[in-house]
């Protein structure tokens, strides 16, 4: 299956910012990062825009707005929007819990493939953001395995993205955005969950067709 080099890194990029996204509280950096590759303009087109209204330039108070509702949403004190797998999954020892037995699946899975985890990252293996970020390393992989002419591992590793998507992020990611969608009081959290639902149905459209294109 031929894929462009375009496309793959888009799919490195939006893993990654979305990643960034669940990870923590938005930082500038992030805001800027999300301009960059146009993430922002979906979410304008969705009716939210991060630039402060003419006349009033006060990006510290949209951070401030953004940071409340992380910590709402995700962190607490209160009923909040667990981002683990493990919480939201069906099925193994412990389901609903954290640290069920999905977690431990995880975290064997990413070790496996011999990554490992942020230094100043304490979160758990089954965390939204590590998940994300697995499948962006996982691109990057894949593209430098394939501008190296390595195209049997490159296809490998592209199956191995198929089989985490499968296992894990398809399973519960979309029920994760209803929550948040649901429960979100301003439009960034609400709109990027959205945009997350579509970015997982279209991964889920592209892995189909590999399936697919590997029986024919």
């Amino acid at each position: 299956m031929e894929k462009t080099d375009t496309y793959t890194e888009t799919r490195a990029h939006l893993y990654r910012l979305l990643a960034s996204v669940y990870r923590r509280e938005p930082t500038p950096d992030l805001l800027r990062d999300m301009t960059t590759y146009g993430l922002l303009d979906v979410l304008s087109d969705a009716g939210y825009s991060l630039t402060p209204p003419a006349g009033k330039s006060d990006p510290d108070g949209v951070i401030a707005e953004l940071e409340c509702e992380f910590t709402r949403l995700f962190l607490g004190p209160g009923p909040r929007v667990s981002p683990h797998e493990s919480v939201h999954s069906a099925r193994g020892k412990g389901k609903g819990l954290l640290w069920g037995e999905v977690t431990a699946e995880v975290k064997k899975f990413i070790e496996y493939y011999g990554l490992e985890y942020s230094q100043d990252f304490k979160e758990m293996p089954d965390h939204l953001s590590i998940e994300l970020e697995f499948m962006a390393k996982l691109i990057d992989k894949e593209s430098e395995l394939r501008s190296k002419g390595d195209i049997r591992n490159a296809e490998h590793c592209l199956r191995v993205q198929r089989e985490f998507f499968t296992k894990h992020l398809s399973s519960w990611v979309t029920g994760f955005c209803d929550e948040v969608i649901a429960r979100a009081e301003i439009p960034f959290y609400k709109e990027i969950s959205r945009f997350l639902q579509d970015v997982m149905l279209t991964e889920d459209e592209f892995f189909h067709e590999l399936s697919l294109t590997e029986t024919t």
